[in-house]
């Protein structure tokens, strides 16, 4: 049986350490609550890092689905925030 739950992170730390989104259900109330929480002037974090948890038969693989800068409220794929792609802010 596969369980997906979502969480937030930093780029600073590592993918395990994470801060689960308990009441999120889906990917899109997850990225509600980041935005919420980490609005502009409520924060000093640069980047916030939404995080897809799967459980699998013992296996929990963790996933950096975007990326959320509070500063310009925009989200970055994961490969843009590393600097793979262009980003367009």
């Amino acid at each position: 049986m596969n369980r997906v739950s979502y969480a937030y992170s930093y780029p600073r730390l590592e993918l395990e350490q994470v801060f689960k989104i308990k009441r999120a259900k889906s990917l899109v109330e997850a990225a509600r609550f980041i935005e919420y929480c980490f609005a502009p002037g409520h924060t000093s974090e640069p980047f916030v890092q939404l995080v897809e948890i799967r459980e699998s038969q013992g296996k929990t693989s963790y996933t950096v689905v975007a990326e959320w800068i509070p500063r310009y409220r925009v989200w970055l794929s994961p490969l843009k925030a590393a600097g793979f792609e262009p980003a367009r802010y």
